[in-house]
């Protein structure tokens, strides 16, 4: 006769969580009609949370306050869990019970940080299918996409979505132009996702970690714009990074999606902490959601589905070999890793086109 796995006795930790999380309310629920979570579900969220600091703290009384931890926790998952689907599942958990409604010491900027690695992970494992074979593609030196193809497009949308009084006609053609003629010159990541349009004088007036908090647009006036960047992946390594966008027409180009596309001219108040990149009723735009509208469209367009990493790639100007580079190939160089926010040897070996002289 088969012997029956007796189940654990939850501890007073997990007991506790169980019950805070069962009174929860799912968010994207309707609100007259509020859902709440699974037992299937809740236990899952509870298991996860207890597994990892479990693992980190298997000696002391387990509290919500260790997640404060976040470096620690982060790369202990990592290193216990390596298929990137656990962890992103973990981090889900994690984040689930991280409230201020359940922890006195509850951090806006811990939570931000899981956030972040758990939509990277997210990022990874949605791009993981195209990366190696898809990138091959793209980069073939005789069937690829190349600069030229992007520019090309860039036209076709331009045409489509804009009328002769520089109204924009088409949203979402608009906005991919945008996209990609910024990505043309500056080799970001997907900073464009969640980053707001601010005054320079509001921008001026916030503390340091409202500036710390977000990625901005900045507008000093109408004739100069900057990126000023603390959210991106490397921030740790070199801190908050400004750019100024020098490209006459591409600041034409972003003042006509601001005038037309967000239309925040018509009330001065929306143009403060307004999102540079939204849904049509005014959503931000995620991550995850610039990376799913850049490569379904671009397909559709060009073939292929394309990155803001294929990007950078496609528009790098690295040359063949440093040993013979000019002065001007070097700085270009420098420029674009500077943007990016990492170190040359990165740029050379990770960032590179494999097709450049």
């Amino acid at each position: 006769m088969a012997r029956v796995r007796k189940s654990r006795e939850l501890t007073e930790f997990e007991k506790d969580l169980t019950t805070k999380i069962s009174g929860l309310t799912k968010p994207t629920g309707n609100p007259s009609n509020p859902e709440t979570y699974s037992e299937r579900s809740v236990k899952l969220f509870v298991a996860n949370v207890y597994k990892t600091l479990k693992g980190l703290y298997s000696t002391q009384t387990l509290t919500l306050g260790m997640l404060n931890n976040d470096q620690e926790v982060r790369e202990y998952l990592v290193s216990k869990y390596k298929n990137p689907n656990t962890r992103s599942n973990m981090l889900n958990a994690i984040i689930m019970v991280y409230r201020p409604d359940f922890m006195p010491e509850f951090s806006q900027k811990v939570l931000d940080r899981y956030m972040l690695a758990r939509d990277e992970l997210i990022h990874t494992i949605r791009t993981a299918g195209m990366t190696n074979d898809n990138q091959k593609k793209v980069l073939d030196k005789d069937k690829g996409i190349t600069s030229e193809d992007i520019f090309k497009l860039m036209k076709e949308l331009r045409g489509e979505s804009l009328s002769v009084g520089k109204q924009i006609t088409d949203r979402n053609k608009y906005m991919l132009y945008l996209i990609l003629y910024i990505h043309s010159q500056y080799p970001l990541r997907n900073d464009l996702a969640g980053m707001r349009v601010i005054r320079q004088s509001t921008f001026d007036k916030l503390d340091n970690d409202a500036k710390l908090k977000d990625d901005f647009m900045v507008l000093q006036g109408t004739k100069r714009i900057f990126f000023v960047r603390s959210n991106y992946k490397t921030k740790s390594k070199y801190g908050t990074l400004v750019n100024e966008i020098t490209d006459t027409p591409l600041k034409k180009a972003i003042h006509i999606w601001l005038e037309s596309g967000l239309k925040i001219y018509e009330d001065p108040q929306k143009l403060d902490y307004t999102y540079l990149l939204s849904t049509s009723n005014g959503s931000p735009i995620s991550k995850n959601n610039l990376s799913q509208f850049l490569t379904k469209h671009t397909k559709a367009y060009l073939g292929l589905p394309i990155s803001t990493t294929l990007l950078t790639k496609i528009f790098d100007k690295t040359p063949k070999s440093l040993e013979t580079a000019t002065e001007k190939q070097l700085q270009e160089m420098k420029r674009q890793a500077d943007i990016r926010g990492h170190s040359l040897m990165m740029k050379k070996t990770i960032y590179a086109n494999p097709n450049n002289a």
